[in-house]
């Protein structure tokens, strides 16, 4: 892991004098030990877009996503979709009911711990935001089931996480979070079954990192047909 930092050349009044940090082709238990402590220390907003909701990554922080929220008082806002991570096993069943739960997303949206907002397309962009902190993520845009091939951190920059609020309240506009009925809004899938529905995107000439949910449950139909 290497650490890069660019160097200040000179004075800008516009920007804030930050910390920014790059970490090349981050793994899971990298991003799962900063998200944990990150979680554990911060109070106020909090802003995720995670695209599938990665479970190898979410599963191992149900805990710290407790603490936020019942020690801290942290208000988690989570905007994932419409594909959702759940683990396999190998031989699962072609069905989406009780598929929900085993992603830990689920789980604290529906205890009302996290703010889970559908979004209709895959997101372009995967970040986190701690606002109080002036804290920020920025991950690297990758391929649906690739995993990034680089993480930034913006430390000490409200202007920043701003932006990326900004961004986030955007996508999420007029939505409200999700507390049941989650079939209704996303389509849970596997790591196996994903590789699936790139190939099948491939045959069908459609642009897998902009798919939406219409577009999955034509997959899915076609998928449990089979």
């Amino acid at each position: 892991m290497s650490w890069i930092g660019p160097a200040k050349s000179e004075y800008d009044p516009f920007s804030e004098d930050i910390r920014i940090f790059f970490i090349n082709a981050p793994d899971y238990e990298t991003d799962i030990s900063w998200l944990r402590k990150k979680l554990k220390e911060s109070r106020g907003n909090m802003y995720f877009t995670s695209g599938r909701a990665n479970y190898h990554v979410y599963n191992n922080l149900e805990e710290e996503f407790r603490i936020a929220k019942e020690r801290n008082d942290a208000v988690i806002h989570f905007l994932a979709g419409p594909l959702i991570s759940v683990p396999g096993n190998g031989a699962e069943k072609r069905s989406q009911e009780g598929r929900e739960d085993s992603n830990v997303a689920i789980r604290l949206a529906r205890e009302g711990i996290i703010k889970l907002y559908p979004s209709q397309k895959r997101q372009r962009y995967h970040f986190r935001v701690f606002e109080d902190m002036g804290v920020t993520n920025v991950v690297e845009p990758h391929h649906l089931g690739v995993r990034s091939s680089g993480s930034w951190y913006f430390y000490d920059s409200k202007f920043e996480a701003n932006h990326w609020k900004r961004l986030f309240e955007e996508a999420v506009g007029d939505k409200t979070p999700v507390i049941e009925n989650f079939t209704d809004y996303f389509l849970f899938i596997t790591d196996r079954e994903s590789e699936e529905l790139v190939k099948w995107a491939r045959r069908m000439n459609l642009n897998v990192d902009d798919i939406d949910l219409e577009t999955c449950r034509e997959f899915w139909q076609e998928l449990i047909r089979k």
